[in-house]
């Protein structure tokens, strides 16, 4: 969901990193009580850090920022580190794809819409390389 809109409005709703924080922190603190609580809000801490200079330098949008803190509050503090790089992973390839498409179409390089690299990578990177 959070794509398509991030696709669509180049925007991501408030209420949409807003949900999955509230959803993350009762979801950690019913599995594993108040650490689980804590390992989720230090997760959505640290994923705020991470992308905050970013926004500060024009790189990213604040939404973007937002929802990469929810994404880390999902995953928890153990694995932020590893959805921020299934993130940049993502991000580069979304880039790959934009480049190619203002090549082939002789256009400026379109903006991307890091919502998608954010949704996606950071799923992927936990779901497929948190075993590996």
């Amino acid at each position: 969901m959070v794509s398509y809109h991030d696709l669509r409005h180049r925007t991501i709703p408030n209420a949409i990193p807003l949900l999955a924080i509230i959803a993350a922190l009762v979801a950690h603190g019913m599995a594993a009580g108040t650490a689980g609580t804590m390992l989720s809000l230090e997760g959505c801490a640290v994923g705020f850090a991470i992308t905050i200079g970013l926004y500060v330098f024009n790189l990213m949008g604040a939404g973007d920022v937002k929802l990469f803190a929810a994404a880390a509050a999902i995953v928890g503090y153990g694995h932020v580190l590893l959805a921020w790089k299934g993130t940049v992973l993502a991000g580069g390839l979304l880039a790959f794809i934009a480049l190619i498409w203002s090549i082939s179409r002789k256009t400026e390089i379109p903006t991307i819409p890091y919502g998608i690299a954010i949704a996606n990578g950071s799923l992927a990177s936990v779901l497929f390389w948190s075993t590996i």
